[in-house]
């Protein structure tokens, strides 16, 4: 899934002294991938979900500040890292993110969101922070026209991916071309064509760069 890719790069472009890799067993978007972590630069602990006592203890031993992407992965670790004076950041995605009523969690010291939609919805200590790309996966490569065209399906909320909008625009398109469908969504009942439009469907991958290869948009 997407989460996974973020929180990788990131361990791979920051200097952490100390990863948990939360194994979501039957609920995760495909395998663990543990060799991903096999770095001499940081520490690192295999927690199930949600996050065990080992892995705060882990964390709270070795850090003083504590990153995590869209949740805490257990209800009360911002509370339990503070009490153990130990500053906590959650990246948090605007669609997902749930007050102190609804979650009974308690808060981050610090609260940032890749982006400023539906920033208006979140408490007004909310930090921008983006989530850059990682260029050194990709080729660059010239495109003088554009006859291939990806998108990324996912399981996500809502159709959060915009799978039913893209899937509505090929009747509108008035130049032969080809989209690609990738990810770990549903492909069930797309059309092979439509319009000007030839569709293919691809499996997923594990080196999510490799998707973009000979695309063009």
């Amino acid at each position: 899934g997407g989460l996974r890719h973020l929180t990788w790069e990131l361990a791979r472009h920051v200097d952490f002294d100390a990863v948990v890799v939360v194994d979501l067993g039957d609920g995760g978007r495909g395998p663990l991938f543990l060799d991903r972590y096999d770095d001499d630069r940081y520490d690192v602990h295999v927690s199930p979900f949600p996050l065990s006592d080992e892995a705060i203890s882990f964390l709270v031993d070795r850090c003083d500040l504590v990153y995590t992407a869209e949740i805490g992965y257990r209800p009360d670790l911002f509370a339990r890292l503070r009490d153990a004076d130990v500053r906590s950041v959650l990246h948090l995605m605007p669609e997902l993110y749930a007050t102190d009523d609804e979650s009974g969690d308690v808060d981050p010291d610090l609260l940032v969101t890749p982006t400023t939609w539906s920033l208006d919805r979140l408490p007004s200590r909310t930090h921008v922070l983006p989530v850059p790309v990682a260029l050194d996966r990709f080729e660059h490569r010239s495109v003088e026209k554009v006859e291939t065209l990806l998108h990324v399906t996912a399981p996500a909320m809502l159709d959060r991916n915009g799978t039913l909008a893209v899937l509505s625009a090929l009747s509108r398109v008035e130049s032969d071309c080809r989209l690609i469908v990738a990810g770990n969504g549903s492909t069930a009942n797309l059309p092979s064509r439509v319009g000007h439009v030839t569709v293919e469907i691809r499996d997923p991958v594990d080196e999510y760069w490799r998707l973009y290869d000979d695309v063009d948009a």
